[in-house]
């Protein structure tokens, strides 16, 4: 947030991520191992329908012995569910009270940060502008955090426990399956590319309207005074048509990169 514009890599906000991720490592390592839990749990009754499919699938077996058979599996799902059910709840509690922890430093972080500015940093930034980034910037570490642990995780797992689970069967179809997705992933990772400029372009003119719709409300009585409100209007509609027509390439581009990403799905 200097005054000058630095570069702002991936690398950069990945390492940014990384060093508040390791201000908590027993509840980040947990949050790993509760949630890898619950996805494998999920898997395993998937299984356990296949045995029934089986045992209905024979004839010579007794109807007797059939429902035998199928009660106790019903009873193992049921109690497969009910232990996933609590390591979500363990899980939901890790993960929720981490990201909190790491919004509490991060926000103290940031204040210390910003006012160790000059004066003329402030001069020219709008405050408005300031106050929506920062709340931007913790936003979009819950978010990232968020799609770590209810989309990249569960994707990768999910892949390996079908692939695993399929090889055992038939080999080649599971490299089928695993060629498909990694083609899918790559396709979709290109489209996020192309994407990002029009987020970043619309997130851009999103907080500098807001900061100017700030910045004139805490300043209402100069610009009533100087009367300035024809020129602060004239500002203030350009860049709302501005931030409008961005967020329209933005939801178009993002509607273009969902129908690779549902057909992946």
């Amino acid at each position: 947030m200097s005054a000058n514009k630095s570069s702002v890599s991936t690398k950069r906000i990945l390492s940014f991520i990384g060093e508040n991720y390791k201000s908590y490592p027993i509840r980040g390592i947990f949050a790993i191992i509760f949630r890898t839990l619950t996805i494998a749990l999920t898997t395993l009754p998937a299984l356990y329908y296949k045995d029934i499919i089986n045992i209905l699938s024979k004839t010579q077996v007794a109807t007797s012995e059939i429902a035998q058979h199928g009660l106790s599996i019903l009873f193992i799902i049921l109690w497969i569910k009910l232990v996933q059910f609590i390591f979500y709840r363990i899980y939901d509690y890790i993960i929720i009270t981490f990201e909190m922890n790491i919004q509490e430093k991060l926000y103290n972080q940031i204040f210390s940060y910003l006012h160790q500015h000059s004066f003329q940093f402030f001069a020219n930034n709008f405050s408005g502008s300031l106050i929506s980034k920062v709340r931007k910037c913790v936003s979009g570490l819950e978010r990232f955090t968020d799609m770590l642990s209810w989309n990249v995780l569960p994707f990768i797992l999910n892949l390996i426990l079908v692939v695993g689970i399929i090889a055992v069967q038939n080999i080649r179809i599971a490299i089928s399956i695993f060629i498909g997705v990694t083609v899918f992933s790559i396709i979709q990772y290109q489209l996020h590319n192309w994407i990002h400029p029009y987020q970043e372009k619309a997130n851009q003119l999103d907080s500098e309207l807001g900061g100017l719709l700030s910045d004139t409300i805490t300043n209402n009585l100069t610009i009533k005074l100087f009367a300035s409100l024809p020129r602060e209007q004239k500002a203030f509609s350009s860049l709302n048509h501005d931030t409008v027509q961005a967020g329209n390439y933005n939801i178009i581009s993002q509607c273009e990169s969902g129908d690779s990403q549902h057909f992946s799905d």
